[in-house]
């Protein structure tokens, strides 16, 4: 459980994709558990390899990191800094998450923003994430 003392406030950079068509494939019962197969094969190429993957390069360098999770149709992903290793890890993340969605041929939009945040385990507040979603 989340309390005010696990909320961290930080300055970082966020990507915020969404699944175009989520609806549409939600409503298709006979294919869910398919499409549940893909999902989770998707959520597992990202929290197991691409971000495990670019953070390992990433400490050798600096104390910069990389977090991405997945809820319904939003992936979000954020770095814990503004620093330029931060910026181009975010973008490597980003374009492995653009080809692992190809590859399953999952259609996705996103966009990125930088500003402050509120992050714990549970919880991402900020004007980033706004800023992001409308764009």
């Amino acid at each position: 459980m989340n309390d005010l003392n696990s909320i961290e406030k930080i300055e970082g950079f966020v990507a915020l994709f969404d699944i175009l068509g989520y609806k549409k494939m939600m409503s298709d019962a006979e294919n869910l558990p398919k499409i549940a197969e893909g999902f989770l094969e998707f959520q597992k190429t990202i929290q197991t390899e691409v971000v495990p993957e670019v953070n390992n390069v990433l400490k050798k360098h600096t104390a910069s990191k990389i977090v991405a999770s997945i809820y319904s149709d939003s992936i979000f992903i954020y770095t814990n800094d503004t620093s330029e290793e931060s910026f181009i890890s975010l973008l490597v993340v980003c374009a492995k998450l653009m080809v692992s969605a190809y590859k399953i041929k999952l259609p996705i939009r996103g966009a990125t923003a930088v500003g402050k945040l509120l992050v714990s385990e549970n919880v991402r507040l900020g004007n980033p994430l706004v800023e992001a979603y409308e764009r």
